[in-house]
């Protein structure tokens, strides 16, 4: 199953990004000492430590890249990677997680409890504030104790749903994460039943 299902992920990033790139404006209307790229994309990663500060720097920095390409905040998906957390909050939760969340049925029962959720996603506080302010995922943006978020959009006659799997909120932020990163069932299954829109629909994580 997760085979087929990123393989069809793979294929339908960059069929998206086709898309994008043949409905943007003409390559004249756009400042071209700032539009070196037909389309960027950056998945995750934002900043380093997940600190306020480093995400008003990045702030200014996404809304000069749209205006110079041309891009609506619309068209803009933020998904968050592994240094988009934190690592001062919370950690005795997150260190008991690490221990805890060791398969399927352990993660499902922590999904299903918002309590839990909402103390452990503290550690990504910036980076859905920034999501929010800067492209909201829909039904309502990055919440406190949210784990599954998804975008539709038009474009053209296409209409595309983007589902935003959030693969980073039990990381570190450092070299531990390489091979750790988590996405639960219950993210794929409830963001996908919340697209109910007839569209092309694909999947973001980092």
């Amino acid at each position: 199953f997760f085979v087929s299902f990123f393989l069809s992920v793979f294929f339908s990033f960059f069929f998206l990004f086709f898309l994008l790139m043949i409905r943007r404006p003409p390559r004249s209307t756009l400042d071209r000492s700032s539009a070196a790229s037909e389309v960027y994309k950056r998945q995750g990663d934002v900043a380093f430590s997940g600190k306020q500060k480093e995400y008003e720097l990045a702030q200014g920095f996404v809304l000069e890249l749209l205006k110079a390409t041309g891009l609506s905040s619309d068209r803009l998906f933020v998904i968050p990677g592994n240094h988009d957390v934190d690592r001062k909050k919370e950690p005795d939760a997150f260190v008991g997680a690490r221990v805890t969340l060791t398969g399927p049925t352990e993660v499902d029962k922590f999904l299903s409890d918002r309590g839990r959720c909402a103390t452990l996603f503290k550690r990504q506080k910036a980076f859905r504030d920034f999501a929010n302010g800067i492209a909201p995922p829909d039904h309502g943006g990055y919440g406190d104790d949210s784990f599954f978020h998804t975008k539709c959009i038009k474009i053209g006659p296409i209409q595309v749903s983007v589902i935003l799997l959030d693969s980073c909120w039990l990381s570190e932020g450092g070299k531990s994460d390489i091979g750790n990163l988590l996405i639960g069932d219950r993210q794929v299954i409830d963001a996908t039943a919340q697209c109910t829109i007839p569209a092309l629909k694909f999947a973001l994580t980092h």
